[in-house]
């Protein structure tokens, strides 16, 4: 079974972010994708995830700003698939607002 993830990455002002460059991990620490860059509307959208624990980590900031260590953690526990637009296409996708 697997899911997707869309991560949005806002600024001041609640603004979305673009140019932010995450790595995304299994709980474990094993990587499962790298130099995933917010689009301009600052969001990331990862599908085909088998059920389970992840987080994403920023690795770049976008200019002017400075990187955010912290670990974003999500679980996908439902079957769901997204497009490229944000549109959901089948079952549910895990929001994640990352400020």
């Amino acid at each position: 079974k697997r899911g997707a993830v869309d991560l949005i990455k806002t600024g001041v002002n609640e603004k979305a972010l673009a140019g932010a460059v995450f790595s995304l991990f299994k709980k474990d620490g094993t990587e499962v994708k790298k130099e995933l860059v917010t689009d301009a509307n600052g969001h990331i959208r990862v599908q085909g995830l088998v059920y389970g624990e992840y987080y994403f980590q920023e690795t770049k900031a976008p200019k002017g700003y400075v990187i955010d260590p912290t670990k974003r953690e999500f679980f996908v526990k439902n079957s769901g698939t997204i497009n490229e637009d944000g549109t959901i296409t089948s079952g549910t996708v895990v929001k994640l607002e990352v400020k």
